[in-house]
């Protein structure tokens, strides 16, 4: 991990910057331990939960969803880049008119950056997003020798996600999303919806963060349900269960939630 491109320090030792390196090596260990130790805060009353919720969940919205993600792994990377801290319709429309212009990706390569950032300006963050995305396709050029990520497919999941991870900005949330869409693999990300729904109604353990969410979820959620519960999360989180003013009395959930949120 420490050896990926933008990762010059340990994570022990990115906290030694702040405090003392004896204590940010205690923290690190603590934090790794948390993380390992799954098992100790989650049980049989999470997983009943789950089940419970998902079966309503999946009878109330269609089979055939995607949420507009993209076959294509590549394209996909670049549209969920481009979701990040920002609202659906902004950034469909932000995808369209750089795909337009700048697809395919070799072109983002030799643009100028002020054209990019232009294209994007209305999105917010531009400057960030574009320097991310351009050094993001130039890395997968060197690579592989071009702009794409084809060849993951015949990769095992472990190997596609860490490489997606050792990415300039690729978290785990736009990780396991092109891992899903575009790669079929039985990924779960978690993303505000996901992590919303899963604590009102108890399928996280109460107090859990949402860094640690990820982990604990595909310990509870069963590998041929993951992709599935993600869809119907973010469709439920964006029609009934928003973050503000959920609409409870029509939530088909609502016999069940804790509303913990």
């Amino acid at each position: 991990y420490a050896k990926s491109r933008y990762v010059k320090q340990t994570q022990h030792e990115q906290v030694g910057n702040a405090v003392p390196p004896a204590l940010a090596k205690r923290i690190a260990t603590a934090i790794r331990r948390q993380l390992l130790n799954v098992e100790e805060c989650v049980d049989s009353s999470h997983e009943r939960m789950f089940e419970r919720a998902f079966t309503l969940l999946d009878s109330e919205y269609d089979n055939d969803v995607r949420l507009g993600n993209r076959r294509n792994p590549l394209d996909e990377l670049v549209f969920i880049i481009l979701s990040r801290r920002s609202h659906d319709v902004q950034y469909r429309r932000a995808y369209r008119v750089l795909a337009r212009r700048f697809r395919p990706w070799s072109k983002l390569l030799a643009a100028k950056r002020e054209d990019i950032i232009c294209v994007l300006q209305p999105l917010g963050l531009a400057t960030q997003r574009v320097n991310m995305l351009v050094e993001t396709v130039s890395a997968i050029s060197e690579d592989f020798g071009r702009p794409t990520l084809s060849q993951l497919r015949k990769w095992s999941y472990s190997r596609a996600y860490h490489y997606l991870r050792s990415l300039p900005g690729v978290n785990d949330k736009t990780a396991k999303c092109v891992m899903l869409y575009a790669l079929d693999f039985p990924a779960l990300p978690v993303d505000t919806h996901t992590y919303r729904i899963s604590s009102r109604i108890g399928i996280l353990p109460e107090g859990t963060s949402y860094y640690r969410s990820p982990t604990i979820l595909e310990r509870v959620v069963p590998r041929d349900n993951r992709g599935r519960f993600h869809i119907l999360a973010v469709l439920h989180g964006r029609s009934v269960c928003t973050a503000r003013s959920p609409r409870c009395n029509d939530c088909i959930l609502n016999n069940i939630c804790n509303k913990r949120m």
